[in-house]
């Protein structure tokens, strides 16, 4: 018991000063690390992202010939390029840009609420 309660005392007794800069580069190790983490985090959600869209992409063209006997060959051809397609290919820009016009008022929107939350 004397044993434990000298050890006790010897080191509430013993003042030992941290190294100069100590916490400045624990502190600069930790913010390393949390950006590594989140920069991970990004790519990962970025991977996932496109082996979803893909999937989706592999799938619709899967259905589209099984089921609808769809040939990309016909697609490709001159006579898709056709005078009477002219109003589906202004419907399927319209959708295209429509899309991309949304997606990036909401990458800007994100970008704009994340400054936000950070400057309180």
């Amino acid at each position: 018991m004397k044993k434990d309660k000298a050890i006790e005392q010897a080191l509430k007794n013993q003042v030992e000063t941290l190294p100069a800069g100590f916490e400045a580069r624990v502190m600069e190790k930790v913010f390393i690390e949390a950006r590594r983490k989140e920069r991970r985090s990004y790519v990962l959600n970025l991977l996932l992202i496109s082996i979803i869209s893909l999937g989706m992409l592999a799938g619709i063209f899967f259905l589209l010939k099984e089921l609808y006997s769809f040939n990309v060959g016909e697609l490709i051809s001159f006579n898709f390029f056709s005078l009477k397609n002219k109003d589906f290919f202004l419907f399927y820009f319209y959708i295209a840009f429509l899309i991309l016009g949304l997606l990036g008022v909401d990458h800007f929107l994100r970008q704009w609420v994340k400054k936000t939350k950070g400057s309180y």
